[in-house]
């Protein structure tokens, strides 16, 4: 039977080495008031300690000092097991510094295997992950030194099929953000824009005999109706009222609680044509960046012939490649048709690459080194590393993720390719500097190499000293 709690008194549920898993999608939707109720009683008793956190798409909220950035940098948590960390501002950096365990895993696959626990099963199997970062055949889901778990993902076959298996830490608590808890300790989600991972957490943890900490924003005396209660009360422990956190209008938007008057609805109507006609800022369909084509340009003038790669449908690729000015963009295929034997084949034929896997990127540069090309690799995501790491010179953005800068022999710091015409040009300049420095000494030697036979024998002392 729940219990209705101070966040101070359902932290103290929480014992030392717990495995707690967070729901929540990055910054929205996080049990704030938890994390904070967990920092004040770790900096007065230094417990609970040697925690596991896990969350399948993150918990920070792009704040230093705020939710779970506390407790983490005294150190509370002993691992992070998550599927993204960039709005973790100084956790982030401590893990880059060896501070505790951290490790990436596919925001799905942990999902997966939290449902996988919730049924009683040990771990998930799941194609997702194979031959890139966090296979334990390239590198694992580890992101610094001290992370060498080998238990979480581990590479299998079953009935002659490649799988990676994913197996979580047995998970004792759950932290949950509700909207409304009725009088029976049904949690509802009514506010909010998901539930995420939410029932199968609180399974999960029931199954290993856990506690679950739900925090809401208000109790309500009617009892929910069943398919409006995403939690249902039985498999919760403490509930934690705290006052809503002020939300903007694009979160109500998200949510569906943005309601528009109907005597506006003119107005609004006229706002979103006139917006939905607008090419998106941060769309690759709609914005080509204006130097693209005279960068492309530049390249086929000096002989270099561009190909483009990418995940997104064929049709999509293709229209990009249009309208940013490569040649022959009508020359695409679709690879997830391609088998394995034919990509030395199709690597030299076609331009434009649509739905390639990241194996596949590895396997079309090594064709084209095949056919003796020298090959530059240009990307800013984990599903690139593969190909950086095989093609002659990989080049990364600034902006990319981490796995992508720490292969590639060129980062570039702005984010953008309108600077490697300059960087070819630096590259030729120091090539010639180069070539002339050797030819000064060849010629020097050779000089220096005639004379000296030369008098040997003539009777006349080598008109040269040594200084």
């Amino acid at each position: 039977m729940y219990e209705i709690m101070s966040s101070d008194e359902a932290i103290r549920l929480i014992r030392d080495g717990d495995c707690i898993c967070v729901n929540s999608f990055v910054g929205i939707e996080n049990p704030v008031e938890l994390h904070e109720a967990l920092f004040r009683r770790y900096e007065r008793m230094q417990s609970p300690r040697h925690l596991t956190i896990i969350s399948s798409a993150g918990f920070g909220v792009w704040d230093e000092e705020h939710n779970a950035e506390g407790y983490i940098r005294e150190g509370a948590v002993d691992r992070l097991i998550c599927g993204h960390f960039g709005a973790m501002l100084s956790t982030k950096k401590l893990v880059l510094e060896d501070r505790f365990e951290a490790y990436n895993l596919p925001l799905g696959c942990i999902s997966h295997a939290i449902r996988a626990q919730a049924g009683g099963l040990p771990g998930a199997l799941s194609k997702v992950g194979l031959d890139i970062f966090v296979d334990p055949r390239q590198e694992g889901p580890g992101i610094n030194r001290i992370s060498i778990d080998d238990s979480l993902v581990k590479h299998v076959e079953v009935d002659g099929e490649e799988f990676l298996y994913y197996k979580l830490p047995k998970i004792t608590v759950a932290l949950i953000k509700g909207t409304a808890a009725d009088r029976k300790g049904n949690i509802s989600f009514d506010d909010m824009f998901m539930s995420g991972d939410a029932l199968s957490i609180c399974q999960a943890v029931k199954a290993n005999h856990g506690k679950v900490i739900v925090q809401v924003d208000r109790l309500v005396d009617t009892p929910s109706r069943p398919r409006n209660a995403i939690i249902p009360g039985c498999l919760v422990d403490a509930i934690v009222v705290a006052e809503p956190e002020q939300r903007n209008e694009a979160y109500t938007a998200l949510t569906g609680s943005f309601e528009i008057p109907y005597e506006e609805w003119n107005v609004w109507s006229e706002r979103i044509d006139t917006v939905s006609t607008k090419p998106a800022k941060n769309s690759a369909v709609g914005n080509i960046r204006k130097a693209a084509p005279a960068t492309l340009r530049y390249f086929k003038e000096q002989g270099v012939t561009c190909k483009v790669i990418s995940g997104d449908s064929v049709e999509t690729v293709s229209g990009i490649a249009r309208r940013a000015g490569v040649d022959n963009w009508d020359q695409c295929i679709d690879m997830s048709k391609v088998s394995k034997k034919e990509i030395s084949e199709v690597a030299e034929r076609y331009t434009v690459f649509g739905r390639v896997t990241p194996e596949q990127k590895k396997l079309l540069v090594k064709a084209l080194q095949k056919k003796g090309h020298t090959v530059a690799m240009t990307g800013d995501g984990v599903n690139d590393v593969m190909a950086l790491k095989e093609a002659d010179c990989g080049i990364a953005i600034a902006g990319g993720a981490d796995a992508a800068r720490n292969v590639a022999q060129l980062v570039l710091l702005k984010s953008n390719f309108e600077a490697l015409p300059k960087v070819v040009a630096e590259g030729r300049r120091s090539i010639n500097n180069i070539q002339r420095s050797a030819s000064l000494f060849l010629v020097k030697t050779v000089y220096a190499t005639i004379l000296s036979l030369a008098f040997i024998f003539i009777t006349a002392p080598y008109p040269f000293e040594p200084i």
